[in-house]
């Protein structure tokens, strides 16, 4: 292989991460964060980068397929690598694991976090960390096409973010098309920010919100993500443009050529794929209102974003659908191995496949039926080749056997079924949140390193369509580019012996490195997320339903018995200031406790503390406004944290206690309903 050559090609990714690491700079000098001399000192590395890469480089005549194909993997994984520099040098994820797997979430639009804080980190951080998603939206390789020579390659590195775009290509050149194609990006960007800020967002929420959704990113400024602003006019826009990242560039090219958006209607990928969405916020919305008993509208709302959310593999959430029932969990599940449109910003499977395996099936049934006839696979008006079609088996084939290895590897690790199966579809796919501990709320920084590095892999397989990575362990691929000569036998074995010990001793430090990083992880690290847990729910549901239904029962004896309807409404009262006073603090006590046993295990001191308070501040809302039936539960947690408090202002550590802690209200909030009285609160001066 020239490596001089990949060197050259490379170049182009470090020098614009340093164009992208500007804006972060303006606003750190604006704001005055004190980030300002670590993005200077960025833009000085990316910049030396570049150069010592172009110096050393060379540049090739053409870009053949193996070269181009190298290039298209080091430029992804150099991104991930360089791109993670921010949140080092930034102290926000300051382990190594940890900013990796941040930045390769935004390149790949995945939307997975590390970050449990996320209002507390700097907003030229989060900007850094929105416009990831906006240059790996579009694909990074399509922005290092600017500076590529227009070659054959161009074509063929293009095909690495539309492996099977099935219309007819666009005739002008190909560079042309790459442009007519960012400006399009950069367009329906602009729009929506325009949109958002006209909203309750401000411009800077807007920027990054407009980042992630048009890229089919999930990264948000608000740990709640778009429910924080719990505003109907943002979730349309957001659905609206989220719809328009999935959807065929080249539709949006050709609509734009025509000047007619009869374009869409005719495509057939992009009507099945709005069926899909359509039927989908049916089903999820019918559940809802059957089995939760929500209004039509609320429903309708919650299910349509959720489910666009998922569809266009965004990841952006409105509602926690952990506490919705089964039924429409698993069709987000589902949704999740679908995707957008080919040739769109969205990941997973896509769409067109789907469509060229159904026809392919319901063609192999005919052939069964009519083996003397001839048949062709068509969609629309294209013949389908049948090299195509076997690309689409072996794809399918291999993204549910990477899904699979996957799937296993983490419950090796001890990570649960749930937070398995829906943890790697969310990556691999290219979504964001899953289900079990990475839920819309939770993030990904509880679990294991080994189990991090896993998921790292599957985001970058899912952008690079899995089989542009396997490329890598072929043999030719490494052998290309060298000499062939007669008489070279055995320089060509030695060289070929040389590479499989030089991969060896890199595959046996890589395989190093991780068993230090699990071996070094300490072995009470919690492997549940702060939040909720589905087992924890049970009593908040049991109040809600509750509640419910006494108000069902006072709304019913109205009119024929004032005083049995004014107990009923007494009785849902108290159940509502189960949950306000009771359930609610103790839930978010423990995700506080949670945050500072993590905050401990990361080493920051400061964070920690302020989570410590924050625990003690919910305990004693708790006691305050809860009676003498759970003041000895409560009391109990009190001296826990006083423990963990003492250990930690001594220099010891306090983990033991804060696990020890998280694990008491777990059992406060289980045994609950059993404590609680009816008459048992102090209720606070309703001037509050």
């Amino acid at each position: 292989m020239k490596l001089r050559q990949v060197l050259h090609l490379w170049a182009g990714v470090p020098f614009l991460l340093g164009v992208g690491i500007l804006p972060s700079l303006a606003l750190s000098l604006a704001e005055g964060d004190g980030l300002a001399p670590v993005y200077l000192q960025i833009l000085v590395l990316m910049i030396a980068l570049a150069g010592l890469a172009r110096w050393l480089g060379s540049s090739p005549e053409r870009v053949d397929p193996p070269l181009g194909h190298l290039v298209v993997v080091v430029a992804w994984i150099g991104a991930g690598v360089l791109g993670a520099l921010p949140y080092l040098m930034g102290a926000a994820l300051p382990r190594f694991t940890a900013a990796i797997f941040e930045s390769v979430s935004g390149f790949t639009a995945t939307g997975s976090t590390m970050l449990t804080a996320i209002e507390e980190v700097p907003r030229s951080l989060l900007l850094w960390r929105s416009l990831t998603h906006w240059v790996g939206g579009i694909g990074i390789i399509l922005m290092v096409l600017a500076v590529l020579p227009r070659t054959v390659g161009s074509r063929m590195l293009y095909g690495a973010e539309a492996p099977l775009s099935l219309e007819a290509q666009p005739q002008p050149r190909f560079s042309a098309v790459i442009r007519s194609y960012l400006a399009i990006y950069a367009a329906l960007t602009a729009i929506q920010v325009v949109l958002l800020w006209l909203g309750p967002m401000d411009l800077f929420e807007a920027v990054c919100h407009s980042f992630a959704a048009i890229a089919g990113g999930g990264f948000s400024t608000r740990s709640l993500s778009i429910g924080a602003w719990d505003d109907l006019y943002t979730e349309i826009v957001l659905m609206v443009f989220m719809l328009a990242g999935a959807t065929s560039f080249y539709a949006h090219l050709r609509a734009v050529l025509e000047r007619s958006p009869r374009v869409y209607l005719k495509n057939g990928e992009i009507r099945l794929f709005m069926g899909i969405v359509a039927v989908s916020t049916v089903l999820v919305a019918g559940d809802l209102v059957v089995r939760q008993g929500l209004a039509v509208g609320q429903a309708l709302r919650g299910g349509a974003f959720q489910v666009v959310s998922i569809i266009t593999t965004t990841g952006f959430a409105t509602e926690d659908f952990e506490l919705w029932p089964v039924m429409p969990q698993v069709l987000l599940i589902l949704l999740m191995f679908v995707g957008g449109c080919s040739a769109s910003t969205s990941g997973s499977i896509k769409v067109v496949r789907y469509q060229v395996t159904a026809k392919s099936l319901f063609l192999q049934v005919r052939r069964h039926l009519h083996p003397n006839l001839v048949h062709v696979l068509r969609l629309g008006t294209r013949v389908i080749r049948p090299e195509q079609v076997e690309a689409v088996q072996l794809y399918f084939l291999a993204y549910l056997g990477l899904a699979t290895i996957s799937v296993l590897g983490l419950s090796v690790l001890g990570v649960d079924g749930a937070t398995s199966i829906t943890a790697v579809a969310a990556t691999l796919g290219n979504v964001g949140p899953g289900l079990g501990t990475v839920g819309p709320f939770d993030n990904f920084a509880h679990l294991p390193e080994a189990a991090s590095w896993i998921l790292i892999l599957c985001m970058l397989a899912g952008r690079l369509e899995i089989l542009g990575l396997a490329t890598l362990f072929l043999p030719e691929l490494w052998r290309y580019g060298r000499p062939q000569r007669r008489g070279a036998a055995t320089g060509s074995s030695f060289m070929l012996a040389f590479n499989r010990v030089v991969w060896s001793a890199v595959a046996a430090l890589f395989a190093v490195t991780l068993l230090v990083g699990c071996s070094s992880e300490p072995q009470s690290y919690p492997r549940a997320h702060p939040v909720v847990e589905a087992t924890e729910l049970s009593p908040l549901r049991q109040a809600v339903e509750s509640a419910h239904e006494q108000v069902e029962k006072a709304n019913a004896r109205l009119s024929s018995d004032d005083a049995a309807a004014r107990e009923d409404l007494q009785r849902a009262l108290h159940q509502l200031d189960d949950l306000r006073w009771y359930y609610l603090p103790l839930m978010e006590a423990r995700e506080a406790a949670l945050n500072a046993y993590r905050e401990a295990w990361a080493g920051d001191d400061e964070r920690r503390d302020r989570f410590l308070a924050q625990t003690r501040r919910l305990l004693l809302q708790v006691v305050e406004r809860a009676g003498p039936q759970v003041d000895k539960m409560v009391e109990k947690q009190l001296e826990i944290l006083a423990d963990a408090e003492a250990e930690a202002h001594a220099g010891h550590d306090p983990r033991p206690q804060l696990e020890k802690l998280a694990s008491e209200i777990v059992h406060a909030v289980q045994e609950a309903p059993l404590v609680l009285g009816e008459n048992r609160y102090h209720l606070p001066d309703r001037k509050e």
